[in-house]
């Protein structure tokens, strides 16, 4: 149950990331049955086994052969989201009557990248932005503890030189950490057939474009 002292508790995998449908019908008899999901990949990383991150730490993830298909031509015009990632963790429980709920404060930042060079100057992508576009000034959440960036097809089709020599930079960083132990979480990675993710681990990155492992 949502609460003020510990958040909203888990996500429902079905409304944040584009999963396969089930051989159940999830639809009413009166509504429109759901189109199949073209083939796709997901990566997935779960909170229970993973390292935790301390205030000013920054863990770096690379997700490879996302652009392919839009640079083969492929007619993408109202296809949706061409990656959705979803980082989402566990906060610790607030002090009772306090004004703000959030304890531990993540971040997801996700940026271009080509050739192993983060691409700073095309901007960086906004968590819950809808058209899944590239913006010059980022934008926190230090709300909620689960965070959505989205990449759509057409905005993808749409970038001039865009090409599958481009990669998704994704940063992980933990904003305030009060706890010595650090935050775990859990992140999750839905794109195209093919996609791939490096884990480059625990990093603290320049301020200008940085060349990665």
């Amino acid at each position: 149950t949502p609460n003020a002292a510990a958040g909203y508790g888990a996500p429902d995998l079905a409304r944040v990331l584009r999963l396969a449908p089930s051989s159940e019908p999830s639809n009413p008899p009166s509504s429109s049955p759901r189109p199949p999901s073209p083939p796709f990949a997901l990566w997935v990383k779960d909170e229970g086994g993973g390292r935790g991150v301390e205030s000013g730490q920054v863990h770096q993830y690379v997700v490879d052969g996302v652009f392919k298909k839009v640079v083969l031509g492929d007619d993408v015009r109202g296809a949706g989201s061409l990656v959705t990632i979803v980082l989402v963790w566990t906060d610790e429980a607030a002090v009772g009557g306090a004004k703000r709920a959030l304890v531990n404060d993540l971040d997801l930042n996700v940026t271009l990248v080509k050739r192993n060079i983060i691409l700073r100057s095309k901007g960086q992508f906004r968590t819950n932005d809808p058209n899944g576009g590239t913006h010059p000034e980022p934008r926190r959440d230090s709300s909620n503890n689960v965070e959505k960036v989205t990449v759509t097809a057409e905005w993808a089709a749409a970038q001039k030189k865009l090409s599958s020599e481009h990669s998704l930079s994704l940063q992980v960083s933990a904003h305030q950490v009060p706890s010595a132990k650090g935050q775990t979480y859990a992140l999750l990675i839905s794109g195209p057939e093919g996609m791939t993710v490096r884990d480059l681990g625990p990093s603290l990155l320049e301020s200008t474009a940085h060349r990665l492992a």
